[in-house]
């Protein structure tokens, strides 16, 4: 009878990422092998990175064109997480087989909430004699299926039996893929799988020359130039703070006033800023400062001093000396031009050949001369007085007064 054994090398699906400690991998099913025994068993190695509350099923089916068919299914729930999880499945065909058959197989990984995570499907052939497996008795080689990857088959008792200890190619490392040649044996080959190089400073990983070759080193700078950024294999990104710093830029240093002016950092010392001066130099403002819109002026009503001395009570409206009462430069003199110059004050101008205002500019304060009088700003004489008084006794005279 003879013996048939496949070897299949599944292709890596990425579907979930499973997190262990400071580590990460995609959980999926790495590889299947599975090998029919003088069509008579069946055995079936799956290889899968899992977690715990996983579950991974297999679905046998045996069928020829005749209408043969038979239905083989086994499970099994993981309890534990593991990256290199191995499950054996095994069973018997349960008949004696003989002539062609199709055996299909579709492996799953469903995670603890039944979603399928990853999956392969196998579909093979089988050819099973229909003569009888008889040998010399003691001789092996009657049994041979030259096949160094199903082990030493014997004969006892005149009956063929599978090979023992079939070689077991997997090297544990993520980084070969693992199978048996029928001639050579085990052979390693080299993959460029995703890996892990346990150093949490690198990321993107990835297998070359049959190890896990370290990826991209992750970036630990914070953006704070008082830290010196560095980064530990198992802890990651460590920042420690240089001591007595105190900015990097002068962004640090900004206390949100800018009443305190533009503060900046020299040296990883921060330096205060130059206050604003808002004194604007009018009196009819008061002049403040808010923290966040600066300078502000404000309109009074202040007394305050326009700049003329032909003003009086000048007061602030609008922002500016509004002009007071004007001053009086009144001389009572009809003959002066009666001004005020805003710098000297009042100006009594003479009014040119102007005598008088009024009669009384023009007394001489003699009443012997009669009442003078004021006429078009110029003196006029009196009529004189007469003191005749035809008494030829009489000496007549006229006192000034």
């Amino acid at each position: 009878m003879k013996k048939l054994r496949v070897l299949i090398l599944s292709a890596i699906a990425v579907s979930m990422i499973f997190l262990t400690g400071s580590s990460a991998f995609a959980c999926h099913i790495i590889k299947v092998k599975f090998k029919t025994l003088n069509c008579e068993k069946y055995k079936v190695k799956i290889y899968s990175y899992v977690r715990a509350g996983y579950t991974l099923t297999l679905d046998l089916t045996l069928s020829n064109t005749s209408g043969y068919n038979r239905q083989f299914h086994h499970s099994e729930t993981f309890h534990s997480s593991s990256k290199k999880k191995k499950t054996r499945f095994s069973g018997s065909w349960g008949d004696g087989l003989c002539g062609d058959y199709d055996v299909s197989a579709t492996v799953e990984l469903r995670n603890a909430c039944g979603n399928l995570v990853d999956s392969e499907y196998l579909q093979k052939s089988l050819t099973c004699a229909c003569d009888d497996d008889s040998c010399d008795d003691d001789d092996d080689s009657d049994c041979d299926d030259n096949n160094v990857c199903n082990g030493v088959e014997t004969c006892i008792d005149n009956h063929c039996y599978e090979g023992t200890s079939p070689p077991d190619c997997d090297d544990s490392n993520t980084c070969t893929d693992d199978w048996c040649d029928p001639t050579a044996g085990c052979q390693l080959t080299n993959n460029s799988h995703p890996c892990d190089d346990n150093d949490v400073c690198t990321s993107g990983d990835t297998c070359g020359d049959g190890a896990c070759q370290a990826g991209t080193p992750i970036s630990c700078d914070d953006g704070d130039g008082c830290t010196t950024d560095s980064c530990d294999p198992v802890s990651g990104c460590v920042n420690t703070p240089i001591p007595g710093c105190e900015c990097d830029d002068d962004g640090d240093c900004t206390d949100s006033n800018v009443c305190t002016g533009a503060e900046t950092c020299v040296g990883m010392q921060c330096v205060s800023g130059t206050p604003l001066v808002c004194d604007d130099g009018n009196p009819c403002t008061d002049d403040t400062c808010d923290a966040a819109g600066g300078c502000q002026y404000v309109n009074n009503t202040s007394p305050c001093d326009d700049g003329s001395v032909c003003t009086s009570g000048d007061t602030c409206a609008g922002g500016a000396c509004q002009a007071g009462t004007p001053v009086t430069c009144d001389d009572g003199d009809g003959c002066t031009n009666d001004t005020c110059d805003p710098g000297a004050g009042c100006v009594f101008t003479s009014i040119s050949g102007c005598q008088c205002d009024e009669d009384s500019d023009c007394t001489d304060s003699n009443v012997c001369t009669g009442a003078e009088t004021c006429v078009g700003m110029q003196c006029v004489s009196g009529t004189p007085l007469v003191c005749d008084d035809g008494n030829p006794c009489t000496d007549d005279t006229c006192d000034a007064a």
